[in-house]
């Protein structure tokens, strides 16, 4: 599931990936990882992949961030009492 945007970001260097889906039940998850990029991607990180991202912490779903994908999870606040 591709999470992060509505439509395919730029791609920097390597192909773009089409999202197949967007926004699903989190609880269809055992975990989800946020996989990043180059930072200034971040900016076309969308409201509602926020919001997802928040409801599955409060549905208690494993977050994993990587590499950019830590800012993604901090700037959702979900890193802010960890």
């Amino acid at each position: 599931m591709a999470l992060l945007w509505n439509r395919s970001p730029p791609a920097v260097g390597s192909p773009s990936i089409p999202p197949w889906e967007v926004y699903g039940d989190p609880t269809e998850f055992d975990y989800i990882v946020v996989v990043g990029g180059q930072t200034e991607l971040i900016r076309f990180v969308s409201k509602q992949t926020y919001e997802f991202l928040r409801k599955a912490e409060e549905l208690r779903i494993p977050l994993v961030g990587l590499c950019v994908g830590v800012f993604v999870l901090a700037d959702a606040g979900i890193l802010t009492n960890q």
